[in-house]
């Protein structure tokens, strides 16, 4: 009898701790996904605006130099139509240079926001957290068969497969809640795509 309790509390202890260990992991999925997506929205706030200002300053270098040429050529749109020439050369620079131009900068960029986030204290703390409810679930396991060792008789055996199967009543039904909140959380009803 001794030897069900046993064991009744051991699987007891490593639901809570496994209960504890997968909110851990919800958390620290959460953060770093919140460090990363707002890590990702600054640094697109601050390229946009750039590129606005940048565009901005060009168009009005642009109109100053066509008009400037406009006065040396003569012509006001011989003087736009020598910079809408120029315009469609530095167009087709940068299209065909867009690889190395453009997206290997923002590649490096994206990858080194994603690998620093990583790094930050609190996710790493949270990293740690979970580490350690590893490793406390990995000790209720241990104990679960070490106990098992010690045992011989039928009724034990009878009292761990009663055991495991309230164990996998419960862990389904955890599973079943779950996967419930979460179709309710993110709308998803079975049978729609």
């Amino acid at each position: 009898m001794r030897f069900f309790k046993d064991t009744q509390e051991n699987v007891r202890d490593l639901f809570v701790e496994t209960g504890e260990y997968a909110n851990l992991c919800k958390r620290f999925a959460h953060k770093l996904l919140t460090e990363k997506i707002g890590a990702l929205i600054c640094v697109a706030v601050v390229a946009l605006a750039l590129v606005l200002l940048a565009c901005t300053v060009l168009l009005l270098l642009f109109f100053a130099l066509a008009y400037w040429l406009g006065d040396l050529l003569g012509s006001q749109a011989l003087g736009f139509g020598c910079l809408a020439a120029i315009a469609l050369v530095l167009t087709l620079l940068v299209c065909a240079l867009r690889r190395c131009l453009i997206m290997a900068p923002i590649n490096r960029k994206v990858r080194k926001l994603l690998k620093n986030t990583e790094e930050s204290c609190t996710a790493s703390e949270l990293g740690q957290q979970v580490l350690r409810k590893q490793r406390e679930i990995q000790d209720s396991l241990r104990a679960i068969s070490h106990s098992r060792k010690k045992k011989r008789n039928p009724a034990a055996r009878l009292s761990e497969a009663i055991s495991k199967a309230a164990a996998l009543y419960k862990s389904f039904r955890l599973g079943a809640d779950v996967a419930a909140k979460l179709r309710r959380r993110f709308g998803r009803r079975r049978g729609k795509a």
